[in-house]
């Protein structure tokens, strides 16, 4: 899984050279069901591959790949939540941080909420 997912990023995340040792582990969620996809999680070594790699969704969504956080159930609910109600939101150290959905007569706002 290493070799593969390495042999993915560089074709599609340039911005650096990747080897086998960026990846700290790699494995697949669930059981195969039907040849549907399973997602991978993978983590890295080094926290900025993480972060060139989340920036680097677009490159991959080329290739039908998405890229995300691994979020627990409670905060995919809370993700959940914001968005059924028109706001916008995003996890960070842990900690929610919501963005109202900007209007024409006013700029964007940040709310740090404490988990």
């Amino acid at each position: 899984m290493k070799k593969k997912v390495t042999h993915i990023y560089n074709e599609s995340v340039k911005c650096k050279k990747w080897y086998n040792e960026d990846i700290q582990r790699v494995h697949r969620l669930g059981r195969p069901v039907n040849n549907k996809p399973r997602p991978i999680i993978v983590r890295f070594l080094l926290f900025e591959d993480k972060l060139i790699v989340l920036k680097s969704r677009t490159d991959l969504k080329i290739i039908n790949l998405g890229v995300s956080n691994d979020l627990t159930i409670k905060q995919r609910q809370e993700l959940k939540k914001l968005r059924e109600s028109g706001k916008r939101g995003y996890y960070t150290n842990g900690r929610l941080v919501m963005e109202p959905v900007p209007t024409e007569s006013t700029g964007t706002s940040r709310v740090m909420v404490a988990s």
